[in-house]
C-alpha cells in the first residue's frame, strides 16, 4: 500500500449518517484541513471555563487499504455541531450542503457531568471502534447506553476496526490515551465484505492488521506528544496521556487512574 508511513494532512470529520440496504447506518464526513479542524477545537481545548469539562473527543488513524490513499485521520466523536455554535451548526431539516448539519447524532457530551457517564461511554466507544468498527453517537447512548453495539452506526461503508486516540476534559485539563492493539489481540483484519469499491488492494484482510499496527505507533506518539497539524490547541496535562495495546486496559477505573495519577480528584461537588 502506497504512503502506509504517511499520515494524510486533511482530516475526515464526522457530518451526518446515511443509511445502506446492506450496511446499515454508517457515517458521512466533511473533509477539512488542518487549520480548519483547529479552528473547531480550539474552544473546546480553551482551559478558561469548566462548561466543556466531562466531555470527549475521539479519531483513529484510517488505513481503507485503497491502492494509493494514505492513512487518514477520521475525527468522529466531537463536538462541533452544538446548536449554540452558530458558525458551524444549522438546524437538522437544513442538511444539503451544511456541515454538521445533524448536530443531535454527535458529540461526546454525556447528560449526567456529575457521574462517572463520561468514563463508562469513552469505554464503550473504545470498544465500538477496536471490536465492531462503530463510532459512539450521543442519540444512541441515550437510547441503549452500553449494553450492546446494535444501533450505533459503522465508521463508514468499509466497516474496518481501527486504533483508538482519545481526549477527554476533567476540571479544565486534558487527558487522553492511544489504543493501538498488538498483533493476535487486535480485529484491525476484519471488514464489511460486502463492500469492494474499485481500486481496493487485494488481500487486505491478511495485510491491513500487520500494517496497522506497525505504522501507527507513531502516529500514536504524536497524538500523545501534541504535535499533530491541526490538533495543536489539544495539550495534554503533564503525563496525561497514556499508550495502551489492548483493549482490556480500557476500563472506568484506568481512565479515572490517569486523572488522579496526575493530582486530579473526583469530588463532584466541588
Amino acid at each position: 500500500m502506497a504512503g502506509a508511513n504517511h499520515i494524510a494532512s486533511t482530516f475526515m470529520v464526522l457530518s451526518g449518517l446515511a443509511e445502506d440496504e446492506d450496511i446499515g447506518t454508517y457515517g458521512t464526513y466533511t473533509e477539512m484541513k488542518a487549520n480548519e479542524v483547529k479552528d473547531l477545537l480550539t474552544p473546546w481545548c480553551s482551559g478558561k471555563t469548566q462548561k466543556r469539562d466531562m466531555e470527549f473527543i475521539m479519531m483513529s488513524p484510517v488505513a481503507t487499504m485503497m491502492k494509493g490513499e494514505p492513512v487518514q485521520y477520521y475525527l468522529y466523536v466531537h463536538d462541533f455541531a452544538r446548536p449554540k455554535d452558530k458558525k458551524h451548526h444549522k438546524s437538522d431539516d437544513d442538511a444539503e450542503g451544511n456541515v454538521f448539519a445533524q448536530g443531535g447524532i454527535l458529540g461526546g457530551v454525556p447528560s449526567n457531568k456529575e457521574s462517572d457517564e463520561l468514563f463508562t461511554a469513552i469505554v464503550h466507544a473504545t470498544t465500538l471502534m477496536s471490536q465492531n468498527g462503530k463510532v459512539w453517537t450521543k442519540k444512541v447512548w441515550d437510547q441503549v447506553s452500553n449494553s450492546t453495539s446494535d444501533g450505533y452506526p459503522t465508521l463508514n461503508k468499509f466497516g474496518y476496526r481501527n486504533p483508538v486516540f482519545c481526549a477527554f476534559r476533567h476540571n479544565k485539563k486534558i487527558y487522553g490515551f492511544t489504543l493501538v492493539e498488538e498483533n493476535g489481540s487486535s480485529q484491525y483484519n476484519v471488514f464489511n465484505k460486502s463492500y469492494k469499491p474499485k481500486g481496493v488492494e487485494k488481500n487486505r484482510g491478511k495485510r491491513r492488521e500487520r500494517m496497522v499496527i506497525m505504522t501507527t505507533g507513531q502516529f500514536a506518539q504524536a497524538f500523545r506528544t501534541s504535535t499533530v497539524t491541526g490538533l495543536d490547541p489539544m495539550r495534554f496535562a503533564s503525563n496525561g496521556a497514556h499508550e495502551w495495546h489492548n483493549i482490556s486496559e480500557v476500563t472506568v477505573a484506568s481512565l479515572k487512574k490517569i486523572v488522579t495519577d496526575c493530582g486530579g480528584s473526583f469530588d463532584y461537588d466541588e
